[in-house]
């Protein structure tokens, strides 16, 4: 049992110039690192977190954004990585997919900045934690970046194709027997078997 996280941000798209957070947290399996970008995914499980938030700081550039949102999430990924340890499933690094390379190059050195104060300084926390070996940030693709959906404003039908991914149900669509006696309709509710379910209308 291993925790892998999403990460990504949408640039410029909220009120006041602010930038908007993505992130997809996950239980899979052991990572075999370094992480490639041709790598096949890791078996996808019920995210254990998604997160979507307004970055308080105006971005000056997409970079920053993703890094940003990089931030974040492993702010958040840090009591996720202590409590499986607790539960004798000890780890290695948590991996972070990024999809923009520029981001992932800064947070692993790869990349020198040459405009030293171009981006905020609290986003270097997460390089110093890539340095100390508790994540690993990789980049691939968008397309694969399930962090992607929650940065973003989306027509109703994409909100209904991605909603399994993105929303563990566990009432089925039609009653669930319980017992001979009892089900549990789609609304959550207790009833008698056979007995019709409640029509809800509005006004």
């Amino acid at each position: 049992m291993h925790l892998w996280l999403h990460s990504d941000a949408s640039y410029l798209n909220e009120s006041k110039a602010r930038s908007r957070n993505g992130g997809f947290f996950y239980l899979s399996d052991k990572p075999k690192l370094p992480i490639k970008p041709e790598d096949p995914a890791p078996p996808l499980n019920a995210p254990i977190l998604v997160n979507s938030k307004v970055i308080n700081a105006v971005m000056s550039s997409v970079q920053e954004s993703e890094t940003g949102s990089g931030f974040i999430n492993a702010k958040d990924a840090i009591p996720m990585r202590t409590t499986p340890h607790k539960m004798g499933h000890p780890k290695g690094p948590t991996p972070i997919q990024f999809d923009n390379k520029c981001a992932m190059g800064i947070l692993t050195d790869t990349v020198v900045q040459r405009r030293s104060k171009a981006m905020d300084m609290r986003f270097y926390w997460l390089r110093d934690r890539v340095r100390q070996h508790q994540f690993h940030v990789h980049w691939k693709p968008g397309q694969s970046n399930l962090g992607d959906y929650p940065t973003k404003h989306h027509s109703t039908k994409h909100h209904i194709t991605v909603r399994p991914t993105y929303v563990m149900n566990i009432l089925l669509q039609t009653p669930r027997q319980l017992s001979p006696k009892l089900v549990v309709t789609r609304w959550g509710t207790m009833m008698p078997y056979g007995t019709p379910e409640p029509v809800f209308r509005t006004s």
